[in-house]
């Protein structure tokens, strides 16, 4: 029998999903459907007013297992792509509150899972995040870049994006990527507290202001999900990819 790539678990009217991808929660199709498909029914069911979006294990999420990716043939790529576009796009628009219990590590694609969610409340530890893409020779999808550039400041957006570079959640959150640290105790009790008070908002209203926050974003989204461009396919260079991902392997 298949493990369950989400863990779902409804506490009164708050939904919490938790991804269960071991050892790092990578991203792959099959996670990512599973997310998906986990929003789009809690979007639907009346009795849930707030989502909560977690790891389970050690790790929030390491973003996508380049390993793989790099084996794969171009159709596959363009796959996990869609996947990964069709999935932030549904829990960037989710008209709900959706807060990130971020329990360990969120690195690369992690981050941007995190930055898609409307309040962040991560593990007082040394835990890192960071827009690594650059590291590893992987321009960004649209997605990726839509969702850096509206919620990170300009010069954060720079600074993470060219460097490449993993910070503490200590030093994250002076730089906006969270809006909160707790005990690692703590975490799912204080995102649980804050999900229910967000839930207490007006439903309809919550939904036009995050549409009306994010609207450009989203419309930019739609249009790369109709159009089915993805510019970094162009852009990205596979020999250096690899040798550049090897590289980072080897200094762990």
């Amino acid at each position: 029998m298949s493990k369950a790539l989400i863990q779902e678990e409804a506490h009164a009217e708050i939904l919490q999903i938790g991804l269960n991808n071991p050892p790092v929660n990578a991203l792959d199709s099959p996670l990512l459907q599973a997310l998906r498909n986990a929003l789009e029914k809690a979007r639907d069911n009346c009795s849930i007013r707030s989502v909560v979006l977690t790891g389970q294990g050690k790790c929030f999420s390491a973003g996508l297992d380049l390993q793989f990716v790099l084996s794969f043939n171009n159709s596959q790529r363009r796959k996990l792509i869609e996947d990964l576009t069709l999935t932030l796009r549904s829990l960037y628009g989710f008209p709900k509150p959706v807060l990130a219990a971020v329990n360990g590590h969120a690195i690369a694609g992690g981050t941007i899972l995190a930055l898609a969610c409307d309040y962040r409340i991560a593990v007082d530890t040394s835990s890192l995040m960071g827009l690594t893409e650059i590291r590893v020779g992987i321009p960004f999808p649209v997605c990726a870049r839509v969702i850096v550039h509206t919620e990170l400041d300009r010069s954060v957006a720079r600074r993470l994006s060219l460097t490449g570079e993993t910070m503490p959640t200590t030093q994250a959150i002076n730089l906006g990527l969270l809006d909160e640290l707790c005990k690692p105790k703590e975490l799912l009790a204080c995102t649980t507290e804050k999900a229910r008070e967000l839930g207490q908002i007006p439903a309809k209203a919550f939904g036009h202001i995050k549409e009306q926050l994010r609207g450009a974003a989203l419309r930019e989204l739609d249009a790369c999900i109709d159009s089915g461009e993805e510019p970094m396919f162009e852009q990205l260079d596979l020999d250096e990819a690899r040798q550049a991902t090897q590289r980072v392997l080897k200094k762990q």
